[in-house]
């Protein structure tokens, strides 16, 4: 008896742990995938796939600049390389910063802080958090940009960077200049 008992204890888990509930998707979800398939040259999905980091034959590039295995290693040694911090305001900022002071990969490429400071700025912990201001410096003597920095990854396929326009934005927003500037 007790085996009979324990086979049916034993299934009805089995069918019950095996049932779930069937989701529908989210109307916004449906609207995303909408608007990103429009926005695709191919019409899919499947466009917004990034080729694997080794195909770098794979990768968008420039044909008259094209990528190698070297230019690859060469842009992560500089992205890390604090020597190239070499116009601080103070003597005291040099060779305290790089790009992956502000743009850093455990945060995503951006920085672990509402700002990022690069020249003027001390410190680090995790993710960035804990970089603070040099005692020296004023605050408007900091190397920070004016709103929180976009994440590096993938910049390459990114054609307008920020609304302000400082890095190239006019791409996907040409025509609409009079609402962004205030005009």
């Amino acid at each position: 008896m007790r085996q009979y008992l324990l086979f049916a204890v034993v299934g009805l888990l089995s069918l019950f742990s095996a049932c779930s509930l069937d989701h529908l998707p989210h109307h916004l979800d449906s609207k995303l995938e909408a608007r990103l398939v429009s926005l695709s040259e191919t019409g899919s999905l499947d466009y917004f796939i990034l080729p694997d980091a080794a195909n770098l034959a794979a990768i968008p590039q420039d044909p008259a600049n094209p990528l190698t295995y070297e230019k690859v290693e060469l842009g992560k040694l500089l992205f890390y390389e604090t020597a190239l911090a070499r116009d601080a305001v103070y003597s005291e900022g040099r060779g305290t910063y790089s790009c992956a002071t502000c743009h850093i990969p455990s945060a995503g490429f951006m920085p672990g802080r509402v700002q990022g400071i690069a020249d003027g700025g001390f410190g680090f912990g995790f993710n960035g958090e804990e970089r603070g201001q040099m005692n020296n410096y004023l605050e408007n003597e900091l190397d920070v940009q004016g709103e929180r920095p976009l994440s590096l990854l993938n910049v390459d396929y990114v054609t307008n960077n920020t609304w302000s326009g400082k890095f190239g934005a006019l791409h996907a927003k040409l025509g609409t200049e009079g609402i962004w500037r205030g005009h």
